[in-house]
């Protein structure tokens, strides 16, 4: 069930859901668990909001975007299949880096396959992988760097 508010929005009467006219756009669609903003979506952005201002722990997750897949084939069904994670990267909680997070056919969480760091490097974190660019003829390479820093690069 919906009504109107005192101030013109529409609301649930849990009032976690809100559509409203707001001075930042005039079709606002506010998600407000606890009366916190969670997530906002604007004309053109998605914002997910974190209220929490605490003492941080290197590698908390800030905020994610899950992608969850209901298909009951393979392994591990009704499931989030990857998700893109903002993880702290101080104990203030004001460097961040992104987390991108895989899984195959199997049961589990997504496991972090990547990162930019807030200082811009880009890193893959799994051992056995390697970065795939593609040469000006079309052919692929995997480009790896073994302990002592030697580079090799395989067509694949």
């Amino acid at each position: 069930s919906f009504y109107i508010s005192g101030t013109g929005s529409l609301r649930n009467l849990s009032n976690n859901l809100q559509l409203s006219t707001s001075t930042q756009t005039d079709n606002d669609i506010v998600f407000k668990p606890n009366d916190t903003e969670a997530v906002r979506i604007f004309a053109s952005t998605l914002r997910i909001h974190s209220a929490e201002d605490k003492a941080w722990t290197v590698g908390d997750k800030i905020a994610s975007l899950e992608f969850f897949s209901a298909d009951q084939s393979g392994s591990g069904p009704n499931s989030v299949r990857s998700e893109i994670n903002l993880v702290t990267e101080n104990t203030f909680g004001s460097a961040h880096s992104l987390s991108f997070a895989t899984r195959a056919d199997v049961s589990g969480s997504p496991t972090e396959k990547a990162k930019i760091t807030s200082s811009g490097d880009m890193e893959l974190v799994t051992d056995d992988k390697g970065l795939i660019l593609s040469s000006a003829n079309g052919t692929r390479y995997r480009i790896t760097v073994a302990n002592d820093g030697t580079v090799t690069s395989t067509a694949v």
